[in-house]
């Protein structure tokens, strides 16, 4: 007589296999870092500012990243009196989506809330006006739309970005309106980096 095969039942050989694929790490990539680098126009003058820094992430899944990026930013805001040079540094996290893909092309959404150092220098030019700095804390959110391309573990893409900062410092300007880069911004750039 024929000896009786090992294995599950034949009703059950399906369900296995979707378990064994459910359990078997995907190819996709981990997380990754680069560079980030762009200008921006932030408060009620639009302050020119440019920036850029790094970042790093760790995939929560296939389409969902957590990520970290910190960016250092500068710009000059002209006044009748003098220049106030702006500086911004700003460490802060969120999560990135990947709403679409079609290889080499992506089009990822990101959400992030960032802790900001701010500075606001007064350098006047005009003889008898004193200029002195102001520093402060402030809070920035973020929405950013990132279509780019991914060749092998390089990826690359541009960035566009709208955000709001918060709290920060503002500087009077004697017989002038006050400046700060609180309020509402727009920005665009460039993301490059490696997928580990």
């Amino acid at each position: 007589p024929e000896a009786p095969r090992a294995g599950p039942p034949p009703r059950h050989v399906g369900q296995a296999r979707r378990v064994a694929r459910r359990a078997v790490p995907s190819d996709s990539p981990r997380g990754g870092t680069g560079f980030a680098g762009g200008v921006g126009w932030r408060g009620s003058e639009h302050a020119l500012m440019l920036g850029g820094g790094l970042w790093g992430n760790l995939a929560l899944s296939e389409s969902v990243w957590l990520g970290l990026e910190g960016r250092y930013e500068r710009g000059e805001i002209e006044r009748q009196t003098g220049t106030v040079v702006a500086t911004l540094a700003k460490l802060g996290g969120g999560l990135t989506w990947r709403a679409w893909q079609g290889a080499p092309f992506r089009l990822d959404a990101r959400a992030d809330v960032a802790g900001c150092f701010v500075r606001l220098d007064g350098r006047p030019s005009q003889a008898g006006t004193l200029g002195h700095p102001i520093e402060g804390t402030a809070l920035d959110l973020a929405l950013e739309l990132a279509p780019g391309i991914a060749l092998g573990r390089f990826s690359a893409g541009l960035t566009l970005t709208a955000g709001y900062l918060l709290g920060g410092p503002t500087g009077a300007v004697v017989g002038e309106d006050s400046t700060s880069l609180n309020g509402a911004w727009l920005g665009v750039g460039l993301r490059a980096g490696l997928e580990l």
